[in-house]
């Protein structure tokens, strides 16, 4: 009967083989479905974190960090004079539009915090603190950090009656929402004297001091030339803003510290891109790894995939011939094999979603602004595997309709 004669092809394997074949084939579709899900949101964390703004302008900005000794450099004054000579050489290095000193550069791990007092003897919200860098006149124009109020620090700042400082724009909406910042008074100690009040002189944009995925501090910068604690003054970054690649000033950089002080070494010398590319080193490693494994499942997958359905029309070699003969049609044929690669995918597909929801958990605290549960994501990365295995199913399905009906016939 011609449902014996469909069921003959069967002879050569048995079920369970099968069966066993497409467990495995299962498996490793969800394997690369939960590789992927993880792949996936790694790397939209990570483009996520590199298209934060970090408050500034790092491009063209090349630094240069000194760490001054106490025992050369005793005084606050040999200090001052030091970071002056330095700033002024390197004005003239030709090519530079800008130069600007900060001892607490952004996105490093160094940085200063602590709070400070309002002249008209409001208290700042529990555990409210400000970063709190000094800087020199020109900083904000090298580094690219734009002054939405007032001015900039000058010389002139060093010998004026009381102190000055500029706040970010988070202090100004902060303490004075519906006023103007420029103009008020604050201090530093937490009994201040009269000489320890600073005069907010102008705001800027908020800066992102501590990483691209920590929220931008609130800040409260002074002039480094009204400076007097030697902590404040003997570790400095100079920067520098240039009209082509900075890389090309890094020795001249170099020559004037030697010219100032021969027996200064230099801590560092790193654009300002480079800076931001080390605070994703690590992001970046975690998500190359976990794709190199996620390609990997995928080809297997992939091989899987085709493996089995190749296998599975070579058994069906006789029953295909037979279908073919009493008049079936290519486009049944093809349907027929892709079907079965479909129910492979979708079965893959379920359980790798469900491992996927509960392995992405753990990857929650290593994502920026993204979902370990993400939707694009986990439709994105199903929609992906589908098509691999349709794709891999389709090689076997047009071998299928290349068997010519009586050499099938006669297959064993």
């Amino acid at each position: 009967e011609l449902r014996e004669s469909l069921s003959g092809s069967g002879r050569t394997s048995t079920a369970r083989q099968g069966g066993f074949r497409k467990a495995l084939v299962v498996l490793e579709i969800a394997l690369a479905l939960v590789l992927l899900t993880g792949a996936g949101l790694m790397l939209k964390s990570f483009f996520r974190m590199r298209a934060v703004n970090p408050g500034f302008q790092p491009s063209n900005v090349l630094t240069l960090t000194v760490d001054l000794p106490d025992s050369t450099y005793r005084t606050t004054a040999q200090m001052k004079s030091f970071h002056q000579q330095i700033l002024e050489s390197l004005a003239r290095l030709p090519g530079v539009l800008a130069v600007g000193a900060v001892n607490w550069l952004p996105l490093r791990s160094e940085f200063v915090r602590g709070d400070f007092q309002l002249e008209d003897g409001r208290k700042l919200p529990r555990g409210y603190n400000v970063d709190k860098p000094a800087v020199s006149p020109g900083y904000f124009q090298t580094i690219g950090i734009r002054l939405l109020r007032g001015r900039d620090f000058t010389d002139r700042d060093r010998a004026a009656i009381g102190g000055v400082a500029i706040v970010s724009q988070s202090v100004a909406r902060q303490f004075w929402p519906d006023d103007d910042a420029l103009g008020k008074r604050i201090a530093m100690p937490d009994h201040p004297k009269p000489e320890d009040w600073l005069t907010i002189v102008g705001v800027v944009d908020d800066v992102r001091q501590q990483g691209l995925t920590t929220k931008p501090d609130p800040a409260i910068y002074q002039p480094y030339l009204e400076e007097n604690g030697a902590f404040f003054l003997a570790h400095m970054t100079f920067a520098v803003r240039t009209a082509a690649n900075p890389r090309t000033i890094a020795q001249a950089m170099r020559r004037v510290l030697h010219e100032i002080d021969p027996n200064q070494p230099a801590g560092s010398i790193a654009s300002m891109a480079d800076v931001i590319a080390a605070t994703t080193t690590e992001p970046r490693f975690q998500t190359g790894l976990l794709a190199v494994f996620a390609v990997l499942a995928l080809a297997l997958a992939a091989i899987g995939i085709y493996g089995v359905l190749a296998y599975s029309v070579f058994e069906r070699t006789h029953e295909i011939g037979i279908r073919m003969a009493l008049g079936a049609r290519t486009g049944h044929v093809i349907r027929m094999v892709l079907r079965d690669s479909l129910l492979l995918a979708v079965a893959g597909v379920a359980l790798g979603t469900a491992g996927a929801l509960a392995v992405t958990r753990v990857l929650a605290k290593l994502l920026f602004d993204v979902k370990p549960t993400d939707p694009a994501t986990f439709v994105a990365v199903a929609l992906l595997l589908t098509a691999i295995a349709l794709f891999a199913g389709w090689v076997p399905a047009r071998r299928a309709i290349a068997v010519d009906p009586l050499t099938a016939l006669r297959f064993e």
